[in-house]
């Protein structure tokens, strides 16, 4: 069975939604014959490389609401992720352009580290507050699962690998995806999140 998956690093239903699938292949008796395929999504693919408000305001402009309503809301969402075992550190979060973060995870595809880079860039956003539009910070990630520096500096000096994510993304309107995690089981359509 192949599971195409459709998200942003920045995306907090992403990383709670792959976590949950990881657990569900865990007691899946046909584990060793799923194939699990990352695609690209961004959020907000006007979002800034740097941040110019925090989090929580961002949440709020974004959702229409107040930020003590915004802040009620993620207590909800690192109550799920927790259940997880994962750390979820709003007050550290910076919204950020994950363009670049897309193109160096296919590279990392490339080489046989998609799902290791796809995992690390989920915690350094939501558990270490890095920021995933800086370069340096992206080289320094790549370089823990295993990619070389040099390469690594190669890709994001190019625009290498930029091709494959607006192929994803291309594929992702085809579909009518308006929301993520979106994911597909053997060509059909099983789940999309709308609520953020």
């Amino acid at each position: 069975m192949k599971i195409e998956i459709w998200s942003d690093y920045v995306c907090p239903f992403c990383y709670i939604g792959e976590h949950r699938l990881q657990k569900a292949l865990e007691v899946f008796p046909n584990r060793d014959g799923v194939s699990i395929e990352y695609k690209c999504y961004e959020l907000d693919p006007n979002a800034k490389a740097i941040p110019d408000m925090d989090y929580y305001t961002m949440l709020s402009k974004k959702m229409g609401t107040s930020v003590d309503q915004v802040k009620q809301f993620t207590k909800s969402l690192k109550q799920q992720a927790a259940e997880l075992g994962l750390t979820y550190n709003f007050d550290q979060m910076q919204h950020t352009n994950t363009f670049d973060a897309h193109r160096l995870a296919k590279y990392a595809e490339s080489q046989g580290k998609g799902k290791e880079m796809t995992e690390r860039l989920f915690r350094a956003h939501f558990t270490e507050g890095k920021l995933l539009g800086d370069k340096d910070v992206l080289i320094e990630l790549a370089e823990s699962v295993g990619i070389d520096k040099e390469d690594a500096v190669s890709v994001l000096a190019s625009n290498e690998k930029g091709r494959k994510v607006r192929e994803d993304e291309e594929q992702a309107r085809e579909l009518g995806v308006q929301g993520v995690p979106f994911f597909v089981f053997n060509k059909v359509r099983c789940f999309r999140c709308t609520a953020y």
